[in-house]
């Protein structure tokens, strides 16, 4: 008898103290947990200082925290990576523009020195024409050949279209037969 008064008491503060207690206190937890309950986070702290959790989890949140920072350090390397290809880029870029100025500036001194030239053949361009067609008729026709003989085919016509025809004829029969035979097709197409 004194051992079933003792199951009995036994049963009955599990019953009434022991299983309430540990209903109330898994509800606690799984309520805090929803809510994020602040006391949540000190409890996981003190879990975590128990050497045995803190090996459990520990371990998981370095290995997952490694991971991250690996991952990181990556997209760290890449982005170098990237900015030193566009670093370089620029760089060839601005040599680039300095070589390009610099040419610029070249070509802007060339066209400066010519602006003196042209602005003096332009103001009087019919009379040097006429100039040129006067040299030719003073000199004799052979020497006046040999001279077309070095121009270009254009600049031939335009010194010719300045000389009378009767001189014109005398130089072209003194030239070489190919150079006058073009020159004579140049002049019927005029």
């Amino acid at each position: 008898m004194n051992e079933t008064k003792k199951q009995r008491k036994g049963t009955w503060f599990l019953m009434v103290f022991i299983i309430p207690a540990a209903v109330l206190l898994t509800v606690a937890i799984v309520l805090m947990t929803v809510v994020e309950h602040p006391t949540i986070n000190r409890m996981k702290d003190m879990a975590r200082s128990l050497p045995v959790i803190s090996n459990l989890t520990g371990n998981e949140a370095e290995a997952e925290m490694n991971a991250q920072i690996e991952q990181l350090q990556l997209q760290l390397n890449e982005h170098q990576q990237q900015l030193a290809t566009l670093n370089q880029l620029i760089e060839e870029k601005d040599l680039l523009i300095t070589e390009l100025e610099q040419e610029n500036g070249q070509l802007q001194e060339e066209v400066e020195q010519m602006e003196p030239t042209q602005t003096a053949e332009h103001t009087n361009p019919g009379n040097s024409a006429n100039e040129v067609g006067q040299i030719y008729e003073n000199m004799s026709a052979k020497n006046a050949a040999r001279i077309i003989a070095e121009l270009s085919i254009d600049e031939t016509m335009a010194h010719l279209m300045q000389i009378s025809s009767e001189h014109r004829g005398n130089i072209i029969a003194r030239l070489d037969s190919e150079r006058a035979a073009e020159i004579m097709n140049r002049l019927v197409d005029n």
